[in-house]
């Protein structure tokens, strides 16, 4: 567990501002707020395909093209096991 600030920002270290919560939650708060800093939180398009990045609600990127490609996949490869069961 980590101590972690709320929506007034680290500047405020009052007990209303301060709750323990895991390290994951930490880091999507700070994406949230805009003060994450990571080398690839700077890319905007997917090294892969070019595509544009998209933001969830929790606050992780993905690329529409790249998950489309997996899901289309993850969907043949589920029919050809199908198949080859029967």
């Amino acid at each position: 567990m980590n101590v972690c600030h709320g929506p007034a920002g680290n500047g405020d270290d009052s007990l209303a501002n301060i709750r323990y919560d895991t390290q994951g939650a930490n880091i999507r708060d700070a994406v949230r707020q805009g003060t994450y800093r990571n080398g690839s939180m700077a890319k905007t398009c997917c090294p892969k395909c070019g595509g544009d990045f998209l933001v969830q609600y929790d606050g992780r990127r993905y690329c529409r093209p790249c998950r489309a490609a997996a899901r289309k996949a993850a969907k043949a490869a589920r029919m050809a096991r199908q198949v080859s069961e029967t």
